[in-house]
């Protein structure tokens, strides 16, 4: 896909996430698989790509809280005011694991989201993440992945 607006160029944009408890669940972009966490069941791998639209709309919301400036192990603070002592540790978590190339540049980014933080930047990040999950599981391909068994304590 060419994209001729200069500062919309996603030419090069790909990314893999590795998300959810134990990030068992892999969007890869590059090429255009998804696996699901069926927890008891193992995971199950299907083929899984976005449209246009979709990666265009995604790289914005990359590109709108300035991801590549995210650190590559990232670890937010619960809250942007941190009382003394205020702490949460939330069982289970997710981990996000997300590696991207856009604009030319390749960047990782780990986040163990244990603390599940309510920082304006570490909700941007996972608004986006859940706005991917959200794309994929309206995808007739992720319909047919089978359910998963049991669940997470």
């Amino acid at each position: 896909a060419s994209i001729s607006d200069k500062d919309n160029s996603t030419s090069d944009f790909n990314f893999t996430l590795k998300y959810g408890v134990g990030a068992k669940n892999i969007i890869n972009t590059f090429d255009g698989t998804y696996q699901k966490d069926l927890i008891m069941a193992g995971t199950e791998e299907t083929e899984l790509s976005f449209t246009v639209e979709e990666m265009q709309e995604i790289y914005k919301k990359m590109k709108a809280i300035n991801i590549l400036n995210y650190p590559s192990d990232y670890k937010p603070p619960y809250s942007d005011n941190p009382k003394p002592g205020e702490e949460r540790d939330v069982e289970p978590h997710y981990t996000y694991i997300l590696d991207l190339t856009l604009d030319g540049v390749t960047k990782s980014i780990s986040w163990v989201d244990s603390n599940y933080s309510e920082t304006a930047e570490a909700k941007k990040l996972r608004d986006i993440y859940n706005y991917i999950d959200e794309a994929i599981i309206n995808k007739e391909e992720y319909r047919k992945l089978p359910e998963a068994v049991g669940g997470y304590e």
